[in-house]
């Protein structure tokens, strides 16, 4: 494992943010305003930005901490504004909303004298000229409007030692009102103007808003429009269309736009710091030691956790356990289970364990002295991943687990993560020497590859994902790739050139299976020829699971498949049987076909 301990910047101009949370209302008080300023502190933290972060302000110290950091801004930083917590329009005009703008009393009562203007944030921040001006506005979570509010205002008198308050009652509007962008920034509001934003669930740790905001908006190399139009997806999505994010944008750079410019891959494993596994749990500040391990396709999750559990096996790790449960979460069926029901379902599928077995258990898990193995949750079967939250709660009464998951497809708050990155420099050499120490296998070669690899600084990097470093070393024994061909001439293996001599050997293999006898001498355009409607079938298969955002190929985009390709798949059986896609809960390779069940590639790479 390796958690990348440096975030490299490509640009040298400052990234400056002010995140605000307000939760603490003495009426309608929020659930989720101070974690999500504090995730958002962190996340952001991590990509290089400079964050002032204030918790629960009254209306003196909002308006200081915003005045404060608009003092900071010079020309060229990046600038951040996000604020949680209640907001409202009246007059056409937004407002945020300081903990004492909302009166303690009887009535619910909003005093419009303590609350602070959007307009005069926007131009405060934008004034100074900055490269780009980011506003994300995470409230709305409240109708204040249907509330009383109030304008307090000071009278004099003509007796100079009295006062008098003058009350007089206004009409505002739910939700926020719409606002254009301007010179150079872009604006999010957690919902649509005129709507309420959902303030997140009782059990998660973040409002629906700022829950997807945390996933996406640190994604490497990725521009700051598709972040906020993932963002707006994933919303309108979970919240079944009854919330949508609105954005405005007023970029007038031509260059892309990153909130964290990512490294390349050679630079990340250079840059990076190995975690022994021993050690994972050592973040975990309370007594629940529950992590989450990301990690991209093929980088090596799921051998992380069976290593994990072979390692607690044989006496070398974490010792304090009575029990260790690996759980593959793509074999679940049901929508319910208990615990008991995941172990029973794992590992005793055909028998009933006794009720004293059961009680032993359930003492283990009350005890917290059972680590739970979660692997996969991005790969979930649909019925169960499009209503997860019976699941997720029997997971979450776990009091010890691991649970692993590709980084785009978790919607899950975990305060302790960790990403799987790949090999260590010495962990290739060690791998490339294990393999070729088989019988008939020629020991110098893996010296000769090593030495290949690090003459391609690009495939350099790629080596370090398993997948990526099994795949290259078949191919150096199939001499599809030598030291004359590329290493030591001015063509360099990249990874698109690696994917096509895997597509290349993959159609190899089928032709033989399909006892096709004028294979040898086929050339990489021949090979395609003779399996173009294969080929036709899968790509047209994996652009829809991109397209989807989804490891998992429900059994309708065969029948999309079907009218692209004009054929139908039951024609060709083959398809399904050489390897390269699988339906859930069947462990077969065969001659069967089940185009009526939810697939999956065995690898999404």
């Amino acid at each position: 494992i390796m958690s990348n301990s440096k975030n490299n910047s490509s640009s040298i101009r400052r990234k400056l943010a002010l995140v605000i949370g307000n939760q603490n209302y003495v009426k309608k008080p929020l659930r989720h305003s101070e974690n999500d300023a504090d995730d958002l502190h962190d996340v952001l933290t991590k990509i290089d930005f400079t964050v002032d972060r204030e918790l629960n302000c009254k209306y003196d110290k909002m308006k200081d901490a915003i005045k404060t950091f608009s003092e900071k801004i010079t020309a060229n930083d990046l600038v951040l504004f996000y604020f949680a917590g209640h907001g409202f329009q009246y007059e056409r005009q937004n407002y945020l909303v300081p903990l004492d703008a909302i009166q303690d009393s009887d009535e619910i009562i909003v005093d419009k004298s303590k609350l602070i203007q959007v307009d005069d944030i926007f131009k405060k921040l934008s004034a100074q000229t900055a490269y780009v001006t980011i506003f994300l506005l995470d409230c709305c979570r409240e109708n204040l409007a249907d509330y009383k509010i109030i304008n307090l205002q000071v009278v004099e008198t003509s007796d100079t030692s009295t006062k008098k308050t003058k009350k007089c009652t206004i009409t505002g509007s739910r939700g926020l009102f719409e606002i254009r962008a301007t010179g150079g920034s872009i604006i999010q509001f957690a919902c649509a103007p005129g709507e309420l934003a959902a303030d997140g669930y009782d059990q998660g740790r973040n409002g629906l808003y700022t829950k997807y905001l945390l996933q996406h908006i640190a994604q490497p190399k990725t521009e700051i429009n598709l972040i906020f139009r993932r963002i707006t997806r994933d919303i309108y999505k979970e919240s079944k269309a009854n919330q949508k994010p609105y954005t405005s944008s007023d970029i007038v750079t031509d260059e892309p736009i990153y909130l964290s410019a990512g490294d390349s891959e050679d630079e990340i494993y250079r840059n990076s710091t190995a975690i022994d596994i021993k050690d994972i749990f050592d973040k975990c500040k309370d007594q629940r030691k529950q992590v989450l391990i990301t990690g991209r396709a093929g980088i090596g999750k799921s051998i992380f956790c069976r290593y994990a559990a072979y390692q607690w096996a044989e006496g070398q790790l974490w010792p304090h356990y009575e029990l260790v449960v690996l759980i593959t979460l793509n074999s679940l069926t049901h929508l319910k289970y208990s615990l008991v029901d995941l172990m029973e379902k794992q590992y005793f599928p055909c028998e009933n364990l006794s009720d004293s077995y059961k009680q032993y258990f359930k003492s283990l898990c009350d005890e917290g002295k059972v680590l739970w193995l979660l692997d996969g949750y991005d790969e979930l079967p649909l019925n169960i991943l499009h209503q997860p939250d019976s699941l997720l709660n029997t997971i979450y009464q776990t009091q010890h687990h691991i649970l692993t998951s590709r980084p785009y497809a978790i919607s899950l708050s975990y305060k302790t993560q960790v990403e799987i990155i790949g090999f260590t420099d010495a962990n290739i050499a060690m791998y490339l020497n294990q393999s070729f120490e088989q019988p008939n296998e020629n020991e110098s070669e893996s010296q000769n590859l090593l030495t290949y690899l690090k003459l391609n600084t690009k495939i350099w990097g790629i080596a370090h994902i398993p997948l990526h470093l099994e795949l290259i070393c078949c191919l150096w024994r199939d001499n599809k790739i030598s030291m004359v061909e590329d290493a030591l001439e001015t063509q360099s293996l990249e990874v698109t050139m690696l994917y096509d001599k895997m597509v290349q050997s993959l159609c190899q293999q089928y032709l033989t299976e399909q006892k096709h006898t004028t294979i040898c001498n086929l050339t990489r355009t021949s090979f395609r020829e003779k399996c173009k409607k294969e080929l036709e079938f899968f790509e047209n298969v994996a652009f829809h699971a991109m397209k989807d955002f989804s490891a998992i190929i429900d059994p309708k985009v065969f029948d999309e498949v079907e009218k692209t390709i004009g054929w139908f798949i039951s024609d060709y059986p083959q398809l399904f049987n050489i390897g390269i896609l699988k339906s859930f809960n069947d462990q077969r390779i065969g001659s069967h076909v089940d185009v009526k069940k939810p697939h999956y590639f065995v690898h999404l790479s």
